[in-house]
């Protein structure tokens, strides 16, 4: 007889599809769409969300049409909406989020990467869902320093915060090195020349703040290319307890911030710096030997690169997964080190890699060797670092 009853628990998760009937629209909390070939358009979606009035968490981003309509009945209809993604859905406008932030959901996590918004749509997010743990706004042309700021003063919870290929963020944009009451002291009996600005932005007073963001462990700025050593500095004063942290494409970066990210320690298990080829062999080494719980490091196209940071990086317990693609100075011996000593290494990308030959990897744990296109190949670029390595 229990075979014949209906299964309540899948009712409440529905993945891919709308609910079918009055009992699924009355059960489900979760309403995830993430295959765009799932066939599921908007127009379906919309009366949906007035129908479905249980909902917590909602995943759109297999829904490429997703529109205001929609955002703003799940907004008015769903008081206990906790999770919203609607990553990719450029349909959606400042008019729904605005909407969404109205009726002020209790939300916890909230993913709007390719949604394109203003400074004043970012800064109310920032403002009304106190609650957030979990914030995406990548691919915001228009996101600067004015909201950016107000994340990091209002959004004290955050657990995740990703903010990759927002062009217009500066080191204005980050929290300041220096403390709330701490003193800056200058040399000489001269003050120096203040900074003339040569935009309105630049003119912000630098992010001092009283607080630290003890619980971020994720966070992502990639190709955010403005940023410099001392933004990151003032980033790593205020977030002591990183994880994850993503820097790949902020070219302006050097071995200065290599050695704040080594304050990290051992709690730091995952670094992205592809692309940024400022980089040398000093930083690595001093990254190796001060974090030592590092299981995921991608150091791809950090042309100064030698064999000298993956002799370091061999002697690392953890290492999981490492990314040296196009490091046109490493040699064979390079991987003749990882097979030698990587004994917890499972990926290896190392294409591009001139001076070295694919074949001799069979040597590294975990390993397999192949073409360009295999495990060395360019499609290694493009997978983003998690946690777990």
């Amino acid at each position: 007889m229990d075979s014949d009853r209906p299964d309540f628990e899948d009712m409440e998760r529905l993945i891919d599809r709308l609910p079918e009937t009055e009992t699924e629209r009355r059960l489900v909390k979760h309403l995830v769409i993430r295959d765009p070939n799932c066939g599921v358009k908007d127009e379906w979606v919309t009366p949906e969300m007035t129908f479905c009035r249980r909902l917590e968490s909602v995943v759109l981003s297999g829904v490429p049409d997703a529109s205001d309509k929609t955002i703003v009945r799940l907004a008015r209809d769903n008081p206990n909406l906790r999770g919203l993604d609607l990553t990719g859905c450029k349909y959606v406008s400042e008019v729904a989020i605005v909407e969404l932030v109205s009726q002020a959901p209790p939300l916890q996590w909230l993913q709007l990467s390719g949604v394109v918004l203003t400074d004043s749509t970012v800064s109310a997010i920032a403002k009304t869902f106190s609650k957030l743990v979990e914030l995406e706004l990548c691919d915001e042309p228009l996101l600067s320093a004015v909201s950016a700021r107000d994340i990091w003063t209002y959004s004290r919870k955050l657990r995740m915060l990703r903010l990759a290929r927002c062009p217009l963020l500066t080191d204005k944009a980050l929290p300041s090195p220096i403390k709330k009451g701490g003193n800056v002291t200058t040399t000489g009996s001269d003050k120096p020349l203040p900074h003339r600005p040569s935009t309105w932005l630049d003119g912000l007073p630098v992010l001092i703040l009283r607080h630290t963001a003890v619980d971020l462990r994720v966070l992502d700025l990639s190709y955010c290319t403005k940023l410099t050593d001392e933004g990151i500095e003032g980033v790593l004063v205020h977030a002591p307890s990183l994880h994850t942290l993503s820097l790949a494409g902020c070219t302006n970066l050097t071995d200065r911030s290599v050695e704040n990210i080594c304050k990290l320690g051992v709690q730091l298990g995952a670094v992205t710096l592809a692309h940024v080829w400022r980089v040398t062999d000093a930083g690595i080494v001093q990254l190796a030997r001060a974090c030592l719980g590092l299981k995921s490091v991608d150091l791809a196209f950090c042309r100064l690169l030698t064999d000298m940071s993956v002799f370091e990086l061999a002697e690392l317990e953890s290492l999981h997964r490492l990314v040296l693609v196009r490091v046109p100075k490493l040699t064979d011996n390079a991987i003749y080190q990882l097979g030698d000593h990587a004994r917890s290494l499972e990926r290896l990308h190392l294409s591009y890699c001139d001076r070295t030959e694919p074949s001799n990897c069979d040597g590294c744990p975990g390993c397999t060797t192949g073409g360009p296109e295999s495990v060395f190949g360019p499609g290694a670029r493009s997978k983003r670092v998690t946690g777990d390595g």
